[in-house]
């Protein structure tokens, strides 16, 4: 599992994510789950807003990856808001669900960034992510406004 759009170093509380956060995995999952977590690890309950769960989108070429036919599953957060200033992280565990409930196949963490309470300078996706937002657009999958 990897992170394919980091969170931008600095980002302002309580407003939407000007980015989507993306990840990656090769293995099959049903959905992907998104904590904000501090820089020891613990899990902040309810300082991450808007859209922490998101199903995968199933793809078989990524610009950067092996072009075999291995399928990738992209989890792609458009909406997610901090709602405390802070330094944080955010994990993303990979679940598959069968009979006996949802288990936790894997897990990916972000950079560190920095949330603040007021405005913030616009970041920008370094190349390579916007590399993997553009492949993502021309293969028909919102990404959301960069």
């Amino acid at each position: 599992m990897e992170v394919e759009v980091q969170p931008f170093t600095v980002i302002q509380a309580g407003v939407v994510m000007k980015c989507p956060f993306i990840i990656s995995t090769s293995a099959p999952c049903n959905f992907f789950h998104a904590v904000l977590v501090n820089l020891s690890g613990k899990v902040l309950e309810d300082h991450l807003m808007s859209e922490p769960v998101t199903t995968p989108k199933i793809l078989y070429a990524n610009p950067g990856h092996d072009l075999s036919a291995k399928a990738l599953h992209f989890g792609i957060f458009r909406k997610l808001t901090i709602v405390c200033s802070g330094r944080y992280k955010i994990r993303v565990d990979a679940h598959t669900v069968d009979s006996q409930g949802a288990t936790c196949q894997q897990c990916v963490v972000s950079s560190a960034f920095t949330v603040q309470s007021g405005p913030v300078d616009s970041g920008k996706p370094t190349p390579d992510e916007r590399s993997i937002l553009r492949w993502l657009k021309k293969m028909g999958i919102r990404t959301g406004r960069i």
